[in-house]
């Protein structure tokens, strides 16, 4: 709209006089990647990644576990694993003694402590079912059949991948940037290692996106949902509440504090109810410690930051 001090003024007329001019979009001339910049949604960002990811999951189970997709798990052959699992006779790793992903596995089939002798078959259970998010939701989407365990967790990754990637790519667009952006999501390494190896760390991931958008798009609601969930997947989503309320005390927004540290009640009346149960580590230490090297050269290409602050750690203790 132009007011009449833009110089559009009738000499019959006083007073402020506006007048409506049609505004017509222009592209032409922009490249490809900005025609597609502006047109696409975070949602689309989302789904491309996701199809992507489950693409590349395709090709790894095709190609190198002959088409087996427990071998996502990466179960050792040196472990013996848990009955509920045994039954499905998951894809084994010769010579090896796994990776996390066959505890979560192991957890997913049995969230509820239902089989006493299954904590014999991981190694720390009070860690492990600590980090209940994705097998409780894998157990939750199966209905509790343990045929439909191994789907349901990988669609709980995923959804948690189109997650991540979405809440990215609408901080962006927030931030007037392009959607496409949300793909960077891919390239955290803890993404790709949860996609190939069946951990939890996507899921921490995604919900601290989500925050970090429900945050900016001040939707509280949102931001307490992400740290109530964060709670439950790992112990970090403490110090996510830590730093929200150390901000509202610095605000002087006590009624927010509130909602904040209320967030903590889901996991502290789940570890009441579920915790007592769980006895610390079970395993052989030495074991544990032997994990990051018992892999075959392949599969620790992606880990081998983490083999070798583990080495360093395994150093230490000898002496």
């Amino acid at each position: 709209f132009f007011q009449a001090e833009d110089g559009i003024r009738d000499v019959a007329v006083t007073g402020v006089q506006t007048c409506a001019l049609p505004i017509y979009r222009c592209d032409r001339g922009l490249s490809w990647y900005v025609r597609l910049s502006m047109r696409i949604r975070p949602w689309h960002v989302a789904t491309l990644c996701v199809l992507a990811a489950l693409g590349w999951q395709a090709l790894l189970v095709h190609g190198r576990f002959h088409g087996d997709w427990s071998g996502l798990f990466y179960s050792g052959a040196l472990l013996e694993p848990s009955p509920r699992v045994a039954v499905e006779h998951p894809y084994l790793f010769p010579k090896s003694t796994g990776f996390d992903g066959q505890y979560y596995h192991a957890v997913a089939h049995d969230p509820f402590h239902q089989d006493p002798q299954a904590f014999r078959y991981i190694d720390a259970p009070q860690l492990r079912y600590s980090r209940i998010l994705v097998p409780l939701l894998s157990y939750g989407l199966a209905l509790g059949r343990q045929e439909r365990i191994d789907s349901s967790f990988r669609l709980v990754l995923l959804a948690f991948l189109w997650l991540g990637v979405w809440s990215i790519a609408a901080i962006a667009v927030v931030r007037g940037a392009s959607a496409l952006t949300g793909s960077l999501f891919l390239a955290v390494p803890a993404v790709y290692m949860s996609l190939e190896r069946g951990l939890v760390d996507l899921a921490s991931c995604s919900l601290l996106a989500l925050i970090a958008w429900g945050a900016l798009t001040k939707r509280n609601w949102v931001v307490w949902l992400g740290l109530a969930a964060a709670l439950f997947n790992r112990a970090d989503g403490w110090v996510l509440i830590a730093g929200f309320a150390a901000v509202s005390i610095v605000a002087k927004n006590f009624s927010q504090l509130a909602l904040w540290l209320s967030a903590a009640i889901p996991k502290l009346v789940w570890d009441a109810v579920w915790g007592p149960k769980l006895p610390s580590v079970l395993l052989d230490p030495a074991k544990q410690l032997e994990y990051p090297f018992s892999l075959d050269r392949k599969s620790t290409r992606l880990n081998s930051s983490h083999g070798y602050i583990s080495y360093a750690v395994f150093c230490l203790k000898k002496k």
